[in-house]
């Protein structure tokens, strides 16, 4: 039986429908907090919702490219990375975490898109490559947030 959602002692997956469909839900709270805009600690919860369906979204867009990837086809080729994300590539990362910034340039780095990167970054970065590659390429070693 293929479940949506299954979990071991450290881990959860979510299969693509359920990712989609979190963004869908937060997608229709955003909007109904806009109604709300007073309500400090609904727009924080809000905000702190958008982030985590934006980490699970990444999580997902880059174990995407993993599998492009590793099949030995090119992931900047693909246009759902070049056309649908295009916005999304070239944005700043949505919260001053250094792991969303590190997910985000690590994204770029699989499309090859130039990225500018410190030595800091690179070797974290690098470290993102050895973990897909020593797991096989079926699972990097990244969680949600970059860890």
């Amino acid at each position: 039986m293929d479940l949506p959602i299954t979990a071991t002692d450290t881990t959860v997956t979510l299969r693509t429908e359920v990712v989609a469909e979190l963004i869908e839900k937060v997608s229709a709270l955003e909007r109904i907090a806009k109604r709300f805009n007073d309500d400090q600690d609904l727009q924080g919860a809000v905000t702190g919702l958008q982030l985590f369906g934006d980490r699970v979204l990444r999580a997902w867009i880059i174990g995407q490219a993993e599998m492009l990837r590793l099949r030995g086809d090119s992931p900047s080729a693909d246009p759902i990375f070049t056309r649908m994300l295009g916005d999304y590539l070239n944005r700043e990362p949505p919260a001053d975490d250094p792991r969303d910034t590190d997910d985000l340039l690590y994204l770029r780095w699989l499309l090859g898109m130039a990225v500018k990167i410190s030595e800091e970054q690179e070797s974290r970065i690098d470290m993102y490559d050895r973990a897909f590659r020593r797991c096989g390429g079926l699972e990097s070693g990244r969680a949600v947030g970059g860890k």
